[in-house]
């Protein structure tokens, strides 16, 4: 495509020249005979531009998208579109029951909605579990006394068979021994 700026009347085409002058600027191959657009790079490739960095071409180039609205064009999960889900307990892990979707993360947001139980920290994105305290350390728990956790906390076991949590010589395993004459 040729511009008419520059022209030649003759019958033999001279090099470099074209028979149409519809080129929208001759000093650039990218901006040809269709009015230039302005595309952004989309680094990440999650269809949204970077507002910063843009080029004026007739076609769109590989890697560039036609709008400017990324807000993280090094992360293609962070984007105008992005569900950010409430972490009420602050575990990191949120619920699915609150939810956002905007580029910037809100405070007490997270990416995931994995929680069980957004209400404590104490129940994760693993699903909880019954635990017994074991106070006197004999891996034996009380069966009285118990939380249910996604992991298992300091001092607590996964069994309830524990018949003195007072005593870590009195368990399920505890030998007896007959004392006929009692001394």
């Amino acid at each position: 495509f040729g511009t008419a700026a520059t022209k030649l009347v003759q019958c033999a085409q001279p090099s470099g020249y074209v028979l149409n002058s519809s080129d929208y600027n001759d000093t650039t191959a990218n901006i040809t005979n269709i009015a230039p657009s302005t595309f952004y790079r989309d680094a990440d490739g999650d269809t949204f531009g970077n507002p910063s960095l843009s080029v004026s071409y007739s076609v769109k180039p590989t890697g560039y998208v036609a709008n400017n609205t990324d807000c993280n064009d090094a992360d293609a999960a962070i984007n105008p579109n992005t569900v950010w889900y409430r972490d009420q307990d602050g575990d990191a892990f949120g619920t699915a029951a609150t939810k956002l979707v905007q580029c910037a993360q809100p405070s007490g947001y997270v990416l995931n909605s994995s929680d069980y139980n957004d209400t404590t920290a104490n129940i994760t994105n693993i699903a909880p579990s019954t635990f017994y305290r074991d106070a006197d350390g004999d891996t034996f728990g009380n069966p009285s006394l118990s939380v249910s956790y996604s992991v298992k906390p300091t001092g607590y076991v996964a069994n309830n068979t524990d018949c003195n949590d007072a005593d870590a010589a009195i368990n399920p395993n505890t030998v007896w021994y007959r004392d006929q004459d009692g001394d």
